[in-house]
C-alpha cells in the first residue's frame, strides 16, 4: 500500500468519526497501528480539515449570528456559544498547566470507548423519558451552555471518550430536548474550540521544527480527503437523527475498544535497533552489522520489514514494572527519516 492511499484513509477516517458520536481517537489509534504512526502535524491538518466541512455546513447560520447580533435571540445564543467556549478554554488551560497528558497505552482507551458506548445508550434513555416530560424543547440554556463547556474538556481529558456524544446528550438531559437543537449547539460551540486546540498544537508543530520534514502531498491529501468526508458525515447525521435515536453509534463505539483491546494484545516481533546518543535519545531500527535484537515495544511506531527508520523517541522508566515487563517505556515523538533496506530481515 503506497504511502498516499494509507494517508487517504487515515483522513477518510477522521473525517467520518469526528463528529459523528463515536470517538475518533480510538478509531485513529487503531488505524495508525497497521497503517503507520503520523506526526503531530499531520494529525492536527485532518483534523483542521474535518473543522472547514463544520463550518462549511453552518456557514448561513454563522453569517445570521452575526450579521444580527443586534437582534436578542442571535445575541442570547452567541452569548451562550461564548461561554461554552469560555469555560472550555479556562478549564482546558488549567489542565494544561497541571502538566496533564493523555495516556499513550491502548487500555485506558478501550476502556473508554466501552463506557462511551453504555453512556450512550444510558442517556439515550433518561434524554427521551426527559423530553416526554418536558416536551419538545429547542431553547438552549445558560445551564446547558455551561454543562457542554464542562463536558467538552471532561472528552479532551479521557482519551476514547467522543466530544460530540459529550456535549449532545449533556443538552439533551439538561433540557434541550430536540436532538437536532442540542446537535447544533455541540457542534457550533465545537467550531471555535477545534479551531483554538488546533492552533496551540500547532505552534508548538512550528516551534519544535516538525514542519520541515513534513510529507506534504501525504498532508494535502489526508486533508481533503478529512473535509470531504467529515461533510458527508454531518450532513448525513442531521438528517438521520431527525426520526432516529442516537443508540446505533454504540456498537461502532464498542467494536473499536475490542479492536484497542485486541492491539493491546499483540505480540511485538523482533527488530534490529541500535542506540546513539546525541542531545536526545535516537533509535535508529532496520538491519546491519552493528544492530541488536530489539524485543521492547515503542508506543506509536509499527515497524514494517525492509524500511530502515530513525525515530526520536521518548524514554519513561516506570516504578514497579510487572513481572514480565520492562521498567523502560519507548514513545514515538516523530519519525526523522524513513528509507528503505536492500537486505530483509527473515525473521
Amino acid at each position: 500500500m503506497t504511502d498516499l492511499l494509507k494517508a487517504l484513509l487515515l483522513g477518510i477516517i477522521e473525517g467520518i468519526t469526528e463528529f459523528l458520536p463515536i470517538s475518533s481517537t480510538g478509531h485513529l489509534l487503531i488505524a495508525e497501528r497497521w497503517l503507520g504512526h503520523r506526526s503531530d502535524l499531520f494529525n492536527i491538518g485532518i483534523q483542521a480539515g474535518a473543522i472547514l466541512a463544520v463550518v462549511f455546513i453552518y456557514r448561513q447560520r454563522l453569517w445570521d449570528l452575526l450579521a444580527g447580533f443586534g437582534k436578542p435571540a442571535n445575541r442570547d445564543y452567541a452569548l451562550k456559544l461564548g461561554l461554552a467556549f469560555a469555560i472550555t478554554a479556562v478549564l482546558g488551560i488549567a489542565v494544561k498547566k497541571l502538566g496533564f497528558e493523555l495516556p499513550d497505552q491502548i487500555t485506558p482507551i478501550a476502556w473508554a470507548l466501552i463506557l462511551g458506548g453504555l453512556w450512550m445508550v444510558v442517556a439515550e434513555h433518561f434524554a427521551a423519558k426527559r423530553a416526554q416530560a418536558l416536551g419538545e424543547r429547542s431553547a438552549i440554556s445558560w445551564t446547558v451552555a455551561v454543562l457542554v463547556g464542562i463536558a467538552q474538556v471532561v472528552a479532551g481529558v479521557f482519551p476514547g471518550t467522543s466530544r460530540s456524544a459529550a456535549t449532545i446528550f449533556v443538552a439533551l438531559l439538561a433540557g434541550t430536548t430536540n436532538r437536532a437543537a442540542a446537535t447544533e449547539f455541540a457542534f457550533l460551540v465545537g467550531i471555535p474550540t477545534m479551531f483554538a486546540a488546533t492552533a496551540y498544537e500547532l505552534m508548538d508543530v512550528v516551534k519544535s521544527g516538525e514542519a520541515a520534514n513534513e510529507d506534504w502531498a501525504a498532508f494535502s491529501v489526508a486533508f481533503v480527503a478529512s473535509a470531504i468526508t467529515a461533510f458527508i458525515a454531518v450532513k448525513w447525521l442531521l438528517n438521520y437523527i431527525q426520526s432516529h435515536r442516537f443508540t446505533a453509534f454504540a456498537p461502532p463505539a464498542d467494536m473499536a475498544a475490542l479492536g484497542t483491546a485486541l492491539l493491546q494484545r499483540r505480540p511485538w516481533k523482533c527488530v534490529q535497533v541500535r542506540e546513539v546518543r546525541y542531545t536526545e535519545n535516537v533509535i535508529k531500527t532496520g538491519i546491519g552489522d552493528t544492530f541488536g535484537n530489539f524485543y521492547d515495544h515503542i508506543q506509536g511506531y509499527v515497524h514494517q520489514a525492509g524500511i530502515r527508520n530513525v525515530l526520536r523517541v521518548k524514554r519513561h522508566t516506570i516504578g514497579n514494572p510487572p513481572a514480565d515487563g520492562s521498567s523502560q517505556v519507548y514513545v514515538l515523538d516523530m519519525v526523522m527519516e524513513s528509507a528503505s533496506e536492500k537486505k530483509q530481515d527473515s525473521r
